[in-house]
């Protein structure tokens, strides 16, 4: 029996050694396994700290960045992970953490003019007092994605790991502490700041012993000659990211807007919880996903199509059930988990379920069209999304349907539309074997 299991064990770690993709993918849902831990072990602490008002200004918050964010390096952070030269995606680097700079300055300059000539930044429920903050979070979200797509580039997946766990150590942290000792109102986002700026830090620290060399050989005319060179993303990809974001997070605005911040709330809640599988499963897989396909791309891309289609069994295999045993029993255990105030969040999180047990299959491979150089594939969705969205809620606003029927239909849009991505990253992958075999083909 001993002789058995030992077997096991030896052949189990045969397989990890043998498996470099399975190693970089356990490196970074290992961090990530516990960072997520930390969240949802605070989530009840949090959920009686802060009102549902609250989490509605915070999801706000969140999605006035978020839409910031695809602006302020103009996506040549995803630029970084094209190039096979070592010193070009550095270089690109800079150029990325340049603009990042500039624009988070230039947004807050432009909200000081605006607060000083009196504008009313109400217009936005609850935000009128948090202005200030999001050029400082932006600046935080901005350094830290460019950087992260550098060490994903490096495959430092060790690092990346340990950067989330001290991430959601101050995130969690931070809001607790602040919102329960200090400022309730702000909490929550000085939680999200410290968070932001605790991951620049590790990653700086990382690249700089890995890349010093190029600092010292750093040209402006070759900053010039990249910016040209990959002048499609700015071009193609910042409108494609706008209007995918702007996907996204409309409900947040719309949601808020017909339904109340206290609804919204909820809803952010829900967004909160379901994070938690995305960020273990879907952005762990993803950044190993994205270090491997450039290789695979250029060399194996035969390869590259078979592993697309193993993540979408292997992920789908490993979320079902789970997903659906929450689905069934979220509406009786928020009350009780987060607060009986929080029991219309457990139904919400139900109505979702079936979209966000979609969208964790796609998410890892939603880079595919963008690292394939289809952005305009990529945009034509994004916009699809969109329109799906703004049709759901003004048609829910004009027949005054209620907030679950409303969440609803925009869970089955979401759905919809995440199929369809699928299906668009496949012919993608399909046309790039039929490139590299040397077949003649119309891009168009």
């Amino acid at each position: 029996m001993n002789f058995k299991i030992s077997s096991k064990i030896r052949f189990l770690i045969q397989v990890l050694n043998e498996s470099v993709f399975l190693k970089n993918v356990l490196f970074v849902s290992g961090g990530t396994i516990f960072a997520q831990f930390l969240v949802l072990l605070f989530s009840p602490v949090i959920s009686r700290i802060y009102s549902a008002e609250d989490f509605g200004i915070f999801q706000q918050y969140q999605a006035i960045l978020s839409f910031l964010l695809v602006m302020s390096g103009l996506r040549y952070e995803l630029a970084i992970m094209v190039p096979k030269e070592k010193k070009s995606a550095f270089n690109l680097l800079i150029l990325s953490i340049l603009i990042n700079v500039g624009f988070s300055s230039i947004i807050l300059i432009l909200v000081f003019i605006l607060d000083l000539f009196g504008y009313s930044f109400s217009l936005i429920r609850g935000m009128i007092h948090l202005v200030y903050f999001i050029p400082f979070a932006l600046l935080g979200a901005s350094l830290y994605q460019s950087l992260n797509n550098m060490v994903i580039r490096e495959k430092e997946f060790k690092k990346i790991g340990t950067t989330k766990i001290i991430q959601s150590t101050g995130l969690v942290g931070g809001q607790v502490i602040v919102g329960g000792f200090w400022d309730k109102t702000h909490g929550l986002i000085w939680g999200d700041l410290l968070s932001k700026f605790l991951g620049i830090s590790t990653f700086i620290r990382v690249l700089y012993k890995k890349n010093k060399q190029y600092l010292l050989t750093l040209n402006w005319n070759e900053l010039k000659v990249l910016g040209k060179k990959y002048k499609k993303f700015p071009l193609l990809s910042v409108p494609s990211g706008l209007i995918n974001v702007a996907g996204i997070t409309m409900p947040t605005f719309l949601i808020g807007n017909y339904f109340g911040l206290s609804v919204l709330g909820f809803y952010a809640l829900v967004d909160r919880i379901f994070a938690a599988p995305a960020m273990l499963i879907g952005q762990s897989v993803s950044q190993v996903y994205m270090g491997d396909f450039i290789d695979l791309s250029h060399t194996n891309p035969d390869a590259l199509l078979a592993r697309f289609k193993n993540l979408i069994k292997k992920i789908g295999l490993l979320t079902f059930i789970p997903y659906s045993l929450a689905a069934i029993s979220a509406p009786f255990l928020f009350g009780w988990v987060f607060g009986q105030n929080w029991s219309e969040a457990g139904i919400i999180f139900a109505i979702l379920a079936p979209m966000q047990f979609i969208s964790i299959i796609v998410w890892p491979l939603i880079p595919t069209l963008n690292l394939l150089e289809r952005q305009n594939w990529q945009l034509v969705w994004d916009f699809l999304r969109l329109l799906l969205v703004i049709l759901v809620f003004a048609f829910s606003h004009y027949f005054n349907l209620s907030p679950r029927l409303s969440i609803f239909l925009y869970g089955v849009v979401m759905l919809f539309s995440y199929v369809i991505h699928l299906g668009l990253s496949y012919i993608a992958i399909k046309r790039r074997i039929k490139q590299f075999n040397g077949l003649s083909i119309n891009d168009n």
